[in-house]
């Protein structure tokens, strides 16, 4: 797992969130085909065309909400990196991906600012793990964050800048038990639609 810890005392809701979601983060990471022997560019792809289909529903929530305007965070689109990455890379664009068991369909129902506070646990967190990520991706699917993999460089070179302003955030929030609550569910939906997405995605 992705060390998550930042500098500075670390608020309460983000111990909160590590014990919630440790085991599902965990599952998650596992399923990740990065470190499989068999990992290559038309794995990459086939990644890329998976993960286009969930922050598709993902940023649907993250834009149907009034997250933006109560916080003030600029989000970088993922599907737009991906899109991006499709394109330099000549890849075919994914068609739209139709959630036949509805495996995202909880993801839909995020839609207060504490719930996308806690979506956002996944999708900033995953940025951390992107940065890691990279030199393997170079070698194995030889792509890098300004040819082909900007999805998994989505703050350039420094993500630890974009979790410490993140956490930051978190801190604002998390004023009373229940916006804790409601955070660290949200975490916890938002990791197991991730699981399910690619448990389907697998059997493709």
């Amino acid at each position: 797992m992705v060390d998550l810890t930042v500098m500075g005392p670390i608020p309460p809701v983000l111990v909160s969130l590590r014990t919630a979601t440790g085991e599902i983060h965990r599952a998650v990471e596992r399923l990740t085909p990065f470190f499989r022997p068999d990992f290559d560019r038309d794995g990459y792809l086939k990644w890329l065309h998976l993960m286009h289909g969930f922050y598709g529903v993902a940023e649907h929530a993250i834009k149907s909400s009034r997250f933006d305007t109560d916080t003030d965070w600029a989000y970088v689109s993922r599907r737009a990196l991906i899109e991006q990455d499709l394109a330099t890379l000549s890849a075919t664009m994914p068609e739209a991906q139709l959630d036949s068991t509805g495996v995202l369909s909880a993801l839909q129902k995020l839609r207060e600012t504490p719930e996308i506070a806690g979506m956002l646990y996944v999708i900033e967190g995953s940025a951390l793990g992107g940065n890691v990520l990279q030199k393997m991706l170079s070698r194995k699917a030889m792509v890098t964050p300004k040819l082909g993999a900007s999805f998994f460089a989505p703050h350039g070179d420094d993500p630890n800048a974009r979790w410490r302003d993140y956490v930051r955030l978190l801190a604002h929030l998390s004023t009373t038990a229940n916006v804790e609550k409601a955070i660290v569910d949200s975490a916890v939906t938002t990791f197991n639609a991730l699981q399910n997405w690619i448990v389907e995605g697998d059997r493709a």
